[in-house]
């Protein structure tokens, strides 16, 4: 993931060792802050512990923007859901939510992970006291 940021990105690398479900990288591209949760699993799978979808679904709740990127060791395509979907992770932990981004490369799936929470910001900075929990993700575009 880092090879492929931007310059205009900064990612911290968050160790955390104490188990709160605190995603593991924190990145700030040009005005947008978001959270991301990393996960590697056979076919893209995304399966969070209680504690990370517990952490999703709070920072979502205070208008927090959060993503998940799940990889595949033998692919170069990365699936992105919203942090916000980690309500709909089965009992399982698998994210059962539709993909914001299913199939792309990383440098693509990077940009459209951007560009929605881009959107989303703008949303809440345009009505803070509407904005729902969780936001019908775009159709990619062909």
């Amino acid at each position: 993931m880092k090879r492929s940021l931007p310059s205009n990105c900064h990612a911290t690398r968050i160790e955390n060792r104490h188990g709160g479900g605190i995603p593991d990288v924190h990145l700030a591209w040009n005005g947008v802050s978001v959270w991301v949760e990393l996960k590697v699993g056979k076919n893209h799978a995304a399966f969070l512990r209680p504690q990370q979808s517990a952490w999703h679904l709070r920072q979502a709740t205070c208008g927090g923007l959060t993503y998940v990127l799940c990889g595949c060791p033998r692919s170069p395509l990365v699936k992105i859901y919203r942090g916000s979907d980690a309500a709909l992770a089965g009992s399982a932990g698998l994210l059962c939510a539709p993909a914001l981004v299913d199939g792309a490369g990383m440098e693509e799936a990077l940009r459209l992970m951007r560009e929605d929470a881009l959107r989303l910001s703008a949303l809440r900075l345009a009505d803070p006291d509407s904005a729902p929990l969780r936001e019908k993700a775009p159709t990619p575009s062909a």
